[in-house]
């Protein structure tokens, strides 16, 4: 009996992150957590540990309309927007965009950062430490790429830590995924493989359950809005087809709730 092969790959792995960001919050304590504050990204800390979820990433990609950047769910057109990135990631939607597309790649590759990442230890200087998790961040989950490799652009910006904010970066991860979007779709109407698919995949997880009633939420009161979910949840080719299959347009909501609080 052959093997199962998947219909789609992609690089982001929220689990072995989740692992390496719990060890460093235990060897490294308040402190380590409090300068990624001051730059708001402590949140990343508790990024759930997701499984891949293969088929319900094929499945929502599948529904995607490259010529009006929009999901087509049971008849609505809903807008994959970087407002709504920056609720979910918990990250303003303002300031320069980060153009990864054309930037040199080095010779380092996002396995070589986390092994960096792990091997450091109490003696480490704290801003050497938030550096290394910063490119560990981008080169892991916000912008995997082919092959691993890191762009020599997410390491100029771990240089100047105090840049970090002045990027969009729920922008610049939206634009990235259209983009990758736009090349998966591509690929299905030609008939051809479809590969992998890079940057911040699972995001688009969380976004799929802010518009449908698909998977209940732990914490409604969570922020940002990723967190509201444990990674706890599998979704089987067959359990995937009978979500899209029974899903009402009633249960589709075309925008996100802003908070009010």
């Amino acid at each position: 009996m052959q093997g199962y092969s998947p219909k789609i790959h992609f690089r982001c792995r929220t689990s072995t992150f989740r692992k390496v960001c719990d060890e460093l919050v235990s060897k490294f304590g308040d402190q380590f957590v409090e300068r990624l504050r001051e730059i708001n990204i402590n949140q990343f800390l508790l990024l759930p540990s997701i499984p891949q979820n293969v088929s319900l990433v094929h499945m929502l990609l599948m529904q995607w309309d490259m010529s009006k950047e929009c999901f087509l769910i049971n008849g609505e057109m809903i807008k994959f927007t970087s407002e709504e990135v920056a609720l979910l990631v918990g990250l303003p939607n303002r300031g320069l965009k980060f153009e990864i597309g054309s930037g040199r790649i080095s010779g380092v590759t996002a396995n070589d950062i986390r092994h960096n990442i792990e091997q450091m230890d109490v003696a480490t200087p704290i801003e050497d430490l938030v550096k290394e998790f910063i490119v560990y961040l981008l080169s892991n989950i916000f912008f995997p790429m082919g092959n691993f490799r890191v762009p020599t652009g997410i390491e100029e910006v771990a240089t100047n830590v105090d840049t970090f904010g002045t990027y969009n970066w729920p922008e610049s991860i939206r634009d990235f995924l259209v983009k990758e979007f736009n090349s998966i779709a591509d690929k299905h109407s030609k008939g051809f493989s479809l590969g992998y698919v890079n940057g911040f995949v699972h995001i688009l997880i969380f976004w799929l359950f802010e518009h449908t009633n698909i998977q209940n939420v732990m914490d409604e009161q969570s922020r940002p809005r990723f967190t509201r979910w444990e990674g706890n949840f599998m979704y089987s080719e067959k359990d995937v087809n009978k979500l899209f299959a029974d899903l009402k347009k009633a249960e589709v909501s075309k925008r996100m709730i802003i908070d009010l609080f």
